[in-house]
């Protein structure tokens, strides 16, 4: 593998800002194909639409996504779908106007807690992926695989229908380790390549019986605001 330009947000930068929904201050995208990793072919490929601070080592680019942490509360009122379940297929693809690759992931929905009516199944789209020997990574955004438990958070991609897009990045997504019978599964997130700013009242529960618990009791604050 071998880089040929690193740039912040270079190819999708309209796309970026619609997701967002505010949460991100300063994105990073890596595009990567066949080209020699070098100082030297990166900065004579170079095309930084804005500002773009990051290390450049002998045989890797280093680069972090600066983002708005959310609070477990925020999660949960902001996500437009609260769903667990299982990753069916992750297929990355070139988007329609070929200028970048997303990856877009099936997920079967064993319980949906928010914003589902009886759908079965709910697609995912997410920034970034690997195409033949070109490869586009975003810093900090959320990545599924086939066979994956999961517990997300999402909010609807603007402009593409029954298309979501987790919230706040990785932010959005908790893996699930599944335990043994009588035993509360474990969950995680993977949060490499975001910097958080702020700070939120308390970290989410590390099992899932006590985070559905906590969604649980905010989702029911909120119904009785309305």
């Amino acid at each position: 593998m071998r880089t040929d330009y690193a740039g912040r947000t270079g190819c999708q930068n309209d796309v970026v800002e619609e997701i967002a929904h505010g949460v991100l201050y300063h994105p990073a995208i890596v595009f990567a194909s066949c080209a020699h990793l070098s100082s030297e072919n990166i900065m004579r490929h170079r095309f930084f639409m804005l500002p773009l601070l990051f290390l450049l080592l002998p045989v890797a680019v280093a680069l972090t996504a600066i983002v708005r942490e959310l609070s477990l509360a925020e999660l949960t009122v902001g996500a437009d779908v609260i769903v667990l379940g299982t990753v069916v297929s992750a297929e990355a693809r070139e988007t329609p106007d070929g200028k970048s690759i997303n990856t877009y992931s099936l997920v079967r929905v064993a319980e949906g807690y928010k914003g589902l009516a009886g759908d079965s199944s709910v697609h995912v789209e997410t920034l970034g992926g690997r195409v033949g020997t070109t490869t586009v990574y975003f810093a900090g955004e959320a990545r599924l695989a086939a066979g994956e438990s999961v517990l997300l958070f999402l909010k609807r991609w603007p402009g593409r229908q029954g298309s979501f897009h987790p919230f706040g990045f990785s932010q959005g997504k908790f893996r699930v380790s599944v335990k043994a019978a009588g035993q509360d599964s474990l969950v995680e997130r993977d949060l490499d390549g975001l910097t958080m700013v702020g700070s939120s009242a308390q970290l989410p529960p590390k099992t899932l019986g006590a985070l559905m618990t906590s969604v649980r009791a905010i989702l029911a604050g909120e119904e009785k605001k309305q």
